[in-house]
């Protein structure tokens, strides 16, 4: 009667943290896909369904990464439009 839950044991990553920090930090619609995603691996495997929990975990991970990519992309790319727009008006 007082085991542990199901799927206390079973170790899914629900990239919860790195969820949060990659969509205030990188890429806001991919980063709140994460979180979802997050979370739904969460909530399944507390509740014992491990299938759903590798799956919802396996999406996390995937918008975690395009999340962060897409910060890396439009930070550099960014940084290349300023570059060059400093630059070209040091003639004058």
């Amino acid at each position: 009667m007082g085991g542990p839950p199901p799927g206390a044991g079973t170790q899914v990553p629900d990239y919860f943290v790195p969820s949060i920090i990659s969509t205030l930090c990188c890429c806001l619609p991919a980063g709140i896909a994460a979180i979802v995603y997050s979370s739904k691996a969460r909530s399944a495997r507390d509740s014992g369904n491990i299938p759903a929990a590798l799956e919802a975990s396996k999406q996390a991970k995937m918008w975690l990464i395009i999340a962060v990519v897409a910060g890396l992309v439009v930070g550099v790319g960014y940084a290349i439009v300023m570059a060059a727009a400093s630059n070209s008006g040091s003639g004058y």
